[in-house]
């Protein structure tokens, strides 16, 4: 980090950050270097947004898990950044990357004002320390946690038939209480009904 605001201000005028080409480059390379070390969990707190459903549910086909107490699960690390749940920061300017060390954080824990209604939490976690579950691909990692930090699940209002008594199934299976819900769309409301089992 430059010791003071006009040795960050020399390095800033260096030819080097004249050579677009070269800048694209070394952007690149860093976000390969991102992408190829830690993953993204993102959540949100409020399971009844409907652009929720639709991007991510695939349109409300899909199931969304209640999580309980993920801090027991993700409780952190020394570089402040990785294996805890944190809630985004939305604000109306771009907040990039600076000479701060602080602002490391913009890379995972922001994004502009108009996301905000996701109410996104994110965990961030390296790939290192998760499960590459992908058959034909590396894209697929995942982070196991006890299962007793899923406390619910709720079924999507155009889930198949089969993947709603796939979930029954699955509940019953548990050996512990799992609050299983179907989403109904009414009106401009999303809404909750209990699925017995």
């Amino acid at each position: 980090m430059p010791a003071s605001i006009e040795e960050a201000n020399q390095i800033a005028q260096l030819a080097t950050y004249e050579n677009l080409d070269a800048l694209e480059a070394v952007y690149q390379e860093f976000v390969h270097a991102i992408r190829d070390s830690v993953g993204v969990a993102s959540l949100t707190k409020n399971p009844k947004k409907l652009p929720m459903w639709a991007h991510y549910a695939n349109n409300a086909k899909g199931f969304v898990l209640e999580f309980a107490h993920l801090v027991d699960a993700f409780t952190g690390d020394k570089t402040q950044l990785l294996n805890e749940p944190r809630d985004l920061r939305y604000s109306q300017a771009f907040e990039g990357v600076t000479f701060d060390p602080h602002s490391t954080q913009n890379l995972f824990f922001w994004k502009l004002a108009d996301w905000a209604y996701e109410e996104e939490v994110r965990i961030v976690r390296a790939l290192g320390d998760c499960e590459n579950v992908g058959k034909d691909t590396d894209d697929l990692w995942i982070a196991r946690i006890d299962p007793r930090h899923v406390t619910g699940i709720i079924v999507g209002w155009n889930a198949d038939a089969g993947d709603r008594d796939a979930l029954v199934a699955f509940c019953k299976d548990a050996k512990r209480p799992i609050r299983l819900s179907q989403a109904t769309f009414k009106g401009v409301d999303i809404q909750f009904d209990d699925i017995s089992y």
